[in-house]
């Protein structure tokens, strides 16, 4: 006997299931074999466009079934996978060791980990640390990424978020883990056919804000000639691209080559609209952007975020320079200045004519005064909008943050330093 709602056309029904929260949408779907059939394309696209998994053999394993089915690997858009860390893994094993289920109070819950994968979850640490390669992860990767024809993002990230201020405080083993689970993560995307619009090194919130840093060693970047060959085809329509990665955990210096690492990296993608770069104010790190501002070549590049990075003036001027014709928003965060002044980079900004918001936010250089905009220049084009040189300037350690919407009204907030 059918109920009122499945007599219900199949128009009138997707109305009513359009209201409803996925939880609610998922309850309804499974009340009848009918009521599976008139909201299976509603409940593919609510449920399955956008998947969040662990590497563990439990998580990929759901992957693979989702991968194999027709009727959802299509929905398939964004691929989110999570790190768990090492804290999370010895929480595990110490839950799959009492053997109890739910697990007693004392034991912190591991959020997305279900307690009959708690053992097997809970092995994948010491698995991919103990493995010259973790070939299981690669093979269970391949076969589902092969299966998502329509795959358009993969984002890769760890599960808690790490304070600006704990960023080199990583654990050795978290530190192995990531760069390890990364390079599965680059070879599954070389060995399959997939053409991704977004490839993330962290979790984006509020537009271009990034949240859940992967913050992973610079070694990472040093892709084999051959892989970044075939990340060109799958970088091909790349759109946005996000690099988190720091040099204290490397002894770059003795690798051949270690300054072209990350200009390599944004080669392969040269329909690139969105680039960020989360780095480190290091020696090493202003070496790798003078390669990058030396090189790069993104005709459509529209939003250039750049964090935490030690660079030369001259750089990012020239890097400003080359992409004026298109450049729309410009973020710079933590940046220290190793040679020259800000007014060389903001007076590059007064040729890119598109701009339409800028924001900076602790800046520092060695031996210059920061030059700040005008705030009383409101509804002016980029070029007025810049103080003279001779304009109020403040101590060259002091921080400073401001945000400039050139779009509709000019709007700068300075922070109290």
């Amino acid at each position: 006997m059918t109920s009122q709602i499945e007599r219900l056309p199949v128009e009138l029904f997707e109305l009513v299931a359009a209201s409803l929260e996925l939880l609610s949408c998922k309850n309804l779907r499974l009340t009848s074999q009918r009521l599976r059939f008139l909201i299976h394309p509603l409940f593919v696209e609510c449920a399955f466009s956008r998947l969040k998994t662990t590497l563990g053999s439990p998580s990929l394993g759901r992957l693979v079934n989702v991968s194999r089915c027709e009727n959802l690997r299509g929905a398939v858009k964004v691929l989110q996978i999570q790190l768990l860390t090492s804290s999370d893994y010895h929480t595990l094993a110490a839950i799959s060791r009492v053997g109890r289920f739910p697990p007693p109070k004392r034991f912190p819950r591991v959020p997305g980990i279900q307690d009959r994968h708690v053992h097997d979850e809970a092995t994948t640490l010491k698995y991919v640390l103990e493995s010259r390669y973790p070939t299981r992860l690669y093979d269970s990767l391949v076969k589902a990424l092969r299966g998502f024809t329509n795959l358009e993002a993969v984002h890769f990230y760890p599960r808690n978020d790490q304070p600006a201020a704990c960023r080199r405080l990583i654990s050795e083993d978290d530190r192995l883990f990531r760069s390890r689970c990364f390079q599965v993560v680059v070879d599954a995307i070389v060995q399959t056919d997939v053409r991704l619009l977004e490839f993330r090194m962290a979790k984006c919130r509020r537009g271009t804000a990034l949240h859940k840093e992967a913050t992973l060693p610079f070694s990472v970047l040093n892709v084999p000639a051959q892989s970044l060959h075939a990340l060109c085809h799958r970088f091909s329509h790349l759109h946005t691209l996000t690099i988190s990665v720091l040099t204290i955990y490397d002894d770059v210096s003795q690798v051949p080559g270690w300054q072209k690492w990350i200009a390599s990296i944004v080669a392969t993608a040269p329909k690139l609209r969105n680039l960020t770069l989360s780095l480190d104010r290091s020696a090493y790190v202003a070496s790798a952007f003078r390669s990058l501002a030396s090189s790069c070549t993104c005709p459509n590049l529209q939003v250039f975020q750049l964090m935490f990075c030690a660079l030369h003036a001259d750089d990012l001027a020239s890097m400003i320079s080359s992409h004026s014709a298109t450049l729309r928003r410009a973020l710079f965060s933590d940046l220290r200045l190793v040679t020259g002044t800000w007014s060389s980079i903001l007076h590059a900004l007064k040729e890119c004519k598109k701009l339409e918001h800028l924001r900076l936010s602790s800046l520092s250089e060695e031996n210059h005064p920061i030059q700040r905009l005008d705030v009383r220049r409101e509804n002016r084009d980029m070029a007025d909008t810049l103080a003279p040189e001779n304009s109020s300037s403040v101590g060259p350690h002091h921080v400073v943050g401001l945000s400039v919407n050139l779009r509709e009204r000019l709007n700068i907030t300075v922070p109290s330093g």
